[in-house]
């Protein structure tokens, strides 16, 4: 019986330390492609380490990302609260699963941008990547 206790827990410790991504989780037994597959809002936004989720929400009102499990996305969002902006395009995996590497088809020309996954949760996205100048950090949460 203690070499069983002995097994399950060194088993558990295995693979809480197999966290594929830096906030999280530790272990999920939804698949990534599933936890990914959501529309999502933006919850928090930071540009090179500072927060600028208010400015965010002005400038990107209404934002929408839905991802879906055939690997397909959309995005949709008005600019001050005026100009609409819709895109679509694809999504894959980086071949790590460590990040997302979306691929927009409309409207031209294509565009593709990655994504360093920090936190993957069914409610929780939380995503780096560069954008001109800045590191940008956003959190996402079910729209």
């Amino acid at each position: 019986m203690k070499v069983k206790a002995i097994l399950f827990v060194s088993m558990v410790l295995f693979l809480m330390s197999c966290n594929k991504y830096p906030d999280g989780p530790s272990l999920s037994l939804r698949s990534k492609t599933d936890r990914l597959s959501n529309a999502w809002k933006i919850d928090r936004y930071y540009e090179n380490g500072e927060d600028k989720t208010s400015d965010a929400n002005n400038l990107l009102n209404s934002y929408l990302l839905s991802i879906e499990k055939t690997g397909s996305y959309s995005l949709r969002y008005k600019v001050f609260g005026l100009i609409a902006v819709n895109e679509s395009g694809t999504w894959t995996f980086d071949e790590n699963k460590e990040g997302v590497i979306f691929t927009r088809t409309s409207p031209a020309p294509v565009v593709t941008s990655e994504w360093t996954l920090l936190r993957l949760k069914e409610k929780e996205l939380w995503a780096q990547y560069n954008d001109s100048s800045k590191v940008v950090k956003v959190q996402l949460i079910p729209y």
